[in-house]
């Protein structure tokens, strides 16, 4: 019997606007409201980018390990079922099945090849049975969800199962305003402590199309 053990960062980030008085009695709308909106938004972008990150991260350093990769052939370029998806498809061994993969993830700069493939099945067609697109996803291939993230590098995509990444908040987005009487300004700031970490090496595959 052994035991093993990993590391996580502890990552923070925030955020700061400051709000006139002259700002809020001659902008439409609520000023403040918007800053705190914009403020989630960018939070949970931020969370989004550095997932995609992590599936990708040599884990070494922190206990952990790499993801399984693979290069497409020598001028197989393009995005395609049978020179891209299949082989990740193949880097799983026998753990091959559609309902356990949480997506296909791809850079935009691929997307019109992904939706010339014949594999390939537009969200609109999919209609509201059990294969229906998840939220989300432009469609399926091979049965998995596919989605479109320029937080992937042109020319890489991603093949991921379920439940591969964690992610654990320290901290949630916490709001915070302040008064500054002479300025006669709010200041609002939003930070977040969090960590993000790849749970199964073996979950994912890294795909990257040959350049030549």
């Amino acid at each position: 019997m052994s035991t093993s053990d990993a590391t996580a960062e502890i990552k923070e980030v925030g955020k700061a606007v400051e709000i006139t008085d002259k700002a809020r009695l001659t902008s439409l709308g609520d000023p403040e409201t918007e800053a705190r909106r914009q403020f989630g938004i960018l939070a949970a972008r931020k969370v989004d980018a550095d997932l995609i990150a992590q599936a990708q991260a040599n884990e070494t350093s922190q206990g952990g390990g790499t993801p399984l990769s693979f290069t497409t052939a020598t001028g197989k370029t393009n995005f395609t079922w049978a020179d891209a998806v299949v082989p990740a498809i193949g880097a799983f061994g026998d753990e091959w099945e559609p309902d356990d993969f949480s997506g296909l993830y791809l850079n935009s700069a691929q997307l019109g090849e992904a939706m010339l493939d014949p594999q390939f099945i537009d969200a609109s067609k999919l209609g509201n049975g059990p294969s229906a697109a998840v939220t989300g996803s432009i469609g399926r291939m091979g049965g998995v969800p596919v989605y479109v993230t320029n937080r992937i590098t042109a020319g890489k995509f991603l093949l991921m199962k379920t439940g591969v990444l964690g992610l654990l908040y320290k901290r949630r987005p916490l709001v915070e305003s302040d008064r500054d009487i002479l300025a006669r300004s709010n200041v609002i700031t939003t930070t977040m402590h969090y960590a993000v970490k790849r749970l199964n090496d073996k979950g994912v595959c890294v795909g990257t199309l040959a350049t030549t």
